[in-house]
């Protein structure tokens, strides 16, 4: 005596590429949370916990000093580019060139 005996699989793939997603994702994080904590100085974080901010404000004030200079001419240019524009820098001009006073 023969039995056929059929099952149905329903596979979602919707679901599946969310939970492969999901675990993708899982993964990726915990691998790059211990690379920045491998890498970083170890005076930001203590038992694997990261001091972001005490982090963030050395590294900030780390990249202004390597580009005060540059800043400050930056900062000049644009200054100087909205000062020739206004009416009391042309007024002063012309007196300083023995214009009218």
């Amino acid at each position: 005596m023969e039995h056929i005996v059929q099952f149905g699989i329903n596979l979602d793939d919707s679901a599946i590429e969310k939970l492969v997603v999901e675990e993708a994702a899982e993964q990726l994080r915990g691998e790059l949370m211990e690379n920045i904590t491998r890498n970083m100085p170890r005076r930001w974080y203590a038992s694997k916990e990261v001091d972001w901010q005490q982090a963030a404000a050395e590294m900030l004030q780390g990249w202004f000093e390597e580009n005060k200079a540059d800043l400050m001419e930056m900062a000049a240019e644009k200054l100087a580019s909205k000062a020739v524009r206004t009416k009391a820098w042309r007024e002063r001009m012309g007196i300083m060139m023995g214009g009218d006073e």
